[in-house]
């Protein structure tokens, strides 16, 4: 039983690990994406220029 959840555990850890920089990449892109909309773009989409300051300015780690 031990031995199993050792096991999963490790798959557990080794699938995060392998998921982890596709999610910080993606995160990147994300914000790259958002720093480039102009005013008229946010507008309709109703996000302030305030709050894609606050997010772009976020690490990419950081959800």
């Amino acid at each position: 039983m031990e031995g199993r959840v050792v096991r999963r555990l490790w798959r557990w850890l080794g699938e995060t690990l392998l998921r982890l920089p596709r999610l910080w990449l993606e995160r990147s892109r994300s914000r790259t994406a958002l720093r480039r909309l102009d005013e008229r773009m946010l507008k309709d989409i109703g996000v302030s220029k305030q709050s894609v300051e606050w997010e772009v300015r976020k690490p990419f780690w950081r959800d």
